[in-house]
Order: C-alpha cells, then structure tokens, then sequence
C-alpha cells in the first residue's frame, strides 16, 4: 500500500488555503481527524486502530502536502506560509475553545487530554494530537506540538533570484526553501536558504580550496 496516495486528497494545487469546519462525534474524536486525513468521515474504529494508522500515514507523506486537520476543522494549503500558519492557529484556538465550554474551564481541559495532573484520560501523545491539538503537516513533513513554528516565522519571503552571496549568485528558487545558484568558478550548487543569508556558505567550495593553497603557499614561502 502507498500511504502518499492516501493522502493526496488534502494537496490543494489552487492558489490560497481552503478551511472547512464540521462539527464532530465527541465520542469519536479521533476518527474524525482521521476521517478527514483519510478523506472519509465515516470510517469509525476504536483509538488503538486510528493511532495505529495515524503513525503509518505520518512515515510518509506527499511533499507538496501543507495542512492542518483537527476533529473540528481542516485547514489546506499550497504553501506554509504566513496566511496558512495563521488560519491553522486560529483553528487550533478555536477548537480549544470549544472543548472549554464543554468542559467547563481550560484547566479541567487540560486534565481531561493529559497536558496536566496525574490521573490523564488521554496517556498516548499520538492520540492526543488526534484529538487536542490536531495534525500539522508542512511541506510534506509532520510537525510536532511543541515544534509548531509562529506565523511570523513564515511570512512572505521575497525571491532570492539573482542576488549574489559571495562568490554564489542565485538562478532559481527551490522548494523547501533551497536555492540553485551558479558560483564564479562555474559550477551549480543548491543550497539552504538560511546558509546563504547568515553568510555560512560562499561558494561551491572553491573559496576554501582558494584560501587553503593560500596558506600553504604562505607556509612553503616562510619555510625556504
């Protein structure tokens, strides 16, 4: 079985995010996110199974694949951009809200879902994505509660083509946020979008071989 193709589904390829809202099963909370991960709301099992194939489907996903599905909403996106990372919190804030009212106050919430107390109703941390904080995907890659990055951290990057870093000038922009650059030496280099701009990487690798032969030239001239 290709796990990718399950998922396909939720890959938008029309420019923008697509939020949809339903209101889910309370004793099936699970399955609700998975029914959307999965594309049908009325596959129905117990937990155990949905976090089994939760952890199946999250192995390997499409790479153009940015969503953010909860019991309560899906948010799909065609890029983690800015736009998306803030319609996905504020569903986040909104389901949470919702749980509150039902359960009478964000600490009794909490407990309920094991993020406080000793006695937790909710004990396996896949089953609580499942049904508390819902499923980030980004770019193909799943992203863990704690990891979720701020809106700010995605707000819309301009292009880098033609920019030069050091000896790299910049042909293209890739995906992932990698860039194809042309060094002055001629040769292609891809390279991380972060790398280029903090100044870690300069070139191909010619300017270290370059600032080598120089200090081996400075070393045999001392040396005669």
């Amino acid at each position: 079985m290709n796990q990718a193709h399950l998922l396909n589904h939720l890959v938008r390829s029309e420019p923008g995010i697509r939020v949809e809202r339903i209101d889910p099963d309370f004793d099936h909370l699970a399955w609700f996110t998975m029914g959307k991960l999965l594309g049908n709301p009325h596959v129905i099992a117990d937990d155990e199974r949905a976090v089994c194939i939760f952890r199946f489907l999250m192995r390997r996903m499409p790479s153009n694949l940015t969503a953010y599905v909860s019991p309560w909403s899906l948010v799909a996106a065609t890029e983690p951009d800015h736009e998306f990372f803030t319609a996905a919190r504020s569903e986040q804030r909104a389901w949470h809200t919702r749980l509150q009212s039902i359960f009478f106050g964000s600490a009794r919430t909490q407990k309920f879902f094991g993020l406080r107390g000793t006695k937790k109703a909710t004990i396996d941390p896949a089953l609580r994505q499942l049904e508390y904080h819902g499923v980030l995907i980004v770019s193909g890659k799943h992203i863990f509660p704690d990891r979720w990055p701020r809106p700010t951290e995605h707000q819309e990057r301009l292009s880098l083509v033609s920019h030069r870093f050091g000896r790299l000038i910049v042909l293209a922009d890739l995906p992932h946020l990698r860039h194809r650059c042309r060094c002055e030496c001629g040769n292609m280099k891809d390279v991380d979008r972060n790398h280029l701009r903090s100044g870690r990487t300069k070139s191909c690798g010619c300017l270290a071989q370059a600032q080598k032969a120089t200090i081996e030239a400075r070393r045999n001239q001392r040396g005669r």
